[in-house]
């Protein structure tokens, strides 16, 4: 197992392609930290981590909060004494098929602060813990629309990208297999970016 005794955090945990990661993660032998503004679904996906034989905790986290951010990194060295991997997944995206120029400045700063601000505040709230780790693993997502029917037809590969793609993935880099691979962009998209 390639993550074997390690705890990983992954926000926006709860569902699609953040519970994909989790999964992922926790049969690759990770523990899981699962913060998720939908604490209900955090709940459920840590309860099926743990039917895997992982540890795993859930916590209702708005990842643009410096409050829920530091409550979080509290509850994760109380319960596991360390982080190892932190992937940023929590993402929002305007909504699809609305114009650019519709949307609103409240729409803007929505998307600013979960895509952004929680990154800057996870990476600054984290930093002197995984500094002190000799191989801290931090990895960032970039949410994309998922795929319709349509889309799904101009992907090369012919079939809609799961959330478990994504999670294999995520596994690879937050593995030592990845250990030398740093600020690059890896498209999991079935070609999508070649076509």
């Amino acid at each position: 197992m390639r993550l074997e005794g390690k705890v990983a955090m992954v926000t926006g945990g709860g569902s699609g392609i953040g519970r994909g990661i989790v999964h992922c993660m926790a049969q690759e032998g990770a523990d899981l930290v699962i913060p998720d503004i939908q604490a209900t679904n955090a709940a459920h996906v840590a309860e099926e981590v743990k039917g895997v034989g992982r540890r795993a905790v859930a916590l209702g986290t708005d990842v643009t909060s410096q409050a829920d951010i530091d409550r979080l990194l509290s509850h994760v060295l109380e319960r596991f004494g360390r982080l190892d991997i932190l992937v940023n997944n929590a993402g929002v995206a305007s909504r699809p098929g609305m114009p650019f120029t519709n949307n609103t400045e409240e729409d803007w700063d929505r998307v600013f602060a979960v895509n952004v601000k929680s990154t800057f505040l996870l990476a600054k709230a984290l930093t002197p813990h995984f500094m002190a780790e000799t191989n801290p693993a931090f990895k960032g997502m970039t949410p994309r629309q998922v795929f319709d029917k349509r889309v799904s037809d101009l992907v090369p590969m012919r079939r809609e990208q799961t959330p478990e793609d994504i999670g294999w993935a995520a596994v690879f880099l937050a593995s030592d297999q990845a250990h030398n691979i740093t600020g690059q962009a890896l498209n999991v998209d079935g070609g999508t970016v070649m076509h």
